[in-house]
C-alpha cells in the first residue's frame, strides 16, 4: 500500500458492501455500479441509500482526509438518457448549491465527473428526520 488513502479504501470497500452494489447495479440493469471512492478523497458506503430521486441516489460516506461524514450524491445514468443533458444540469445543481450558502442548505465539498463513472457531488451530511418523515408527523392533518 503506497498511503493511508489506499489502506482504507482497501478496508472500506473490500467485500460484501462492494458485492451488494454490483448485485443492485446488475438487477436494475445498470452495466456498472457507482464507483466506490469518487474524487479520490470520498468513500461510499454502500449502505441503502439516504435517499432516491428521478436521477440520483444518495448515499453515506466518508472523507478520506478528515474522515468526517459525508452524503455523495451519484447520477445515475439509464440507457436512452440524453447523457451530455443530464450530466450537465447536474454538475449545474452542484455549482448552484454551491453559490448558496445558508444554514439551512446543505454545504457543497466538491463536485466531478469522471471519464465512464457517474457523475458526483459530495456534501455535508447532518444527521436527523428526513424531510418527508417530518413533513408526515407535522401536517399529517391532526392540527397538531
Amino acid at each position: 500500500m503506497s498511503s493511508l488513502r489506499d489502506a482504507i479504501t482497501v478496508q472500506v470497500f473490500s467485500g460484501r458492501p462492494r458485492e451488494a452494489a454490483t448485485a443492485r447495479a446488475s438487477e436494475a440493469g445498470q452495466t456498472q455500479p457507482p464507483p466506490a471512492v469518487v474524487g479520490g478523497r470520498f468513500c461510499v458506503e454502500w449502505s441503502e441509500p439516504l435517499g432516491t430521486g428521478g436521477f440520483a441516489r444518495v448515499f453515506r460516506g466518508r472523507d478520506i482526509e478528515t474522515w468526517r461524514p459525508v452524503a455523495v450524491k451519484i447520477l445515475e445514468e439509464t440507457p436512452g438518457m440524453e447523457r451530455a443533458s443530464v450530466r450537465r444540469h447536474f454538475m449545474q445543481e452542484a455549482r448552484i448549491l454551491e453559490a448558496l450558502p445558508h444554514r439551512h442548505i446543505v454545504r457543497v465539498l466538491d463536485a466531478g465527473e469522471e471519464v465512464d463513472r457517474p457523475a458526483w457531488i459530495a456534501l455535508e451530511r447532518l444527521e436527523g428526520w428526513r424531510v418527508g418523515h417530518w413533513h408526515r408527523g407535522c401536517h399529517d392533518g391532526s392540527g397538531s
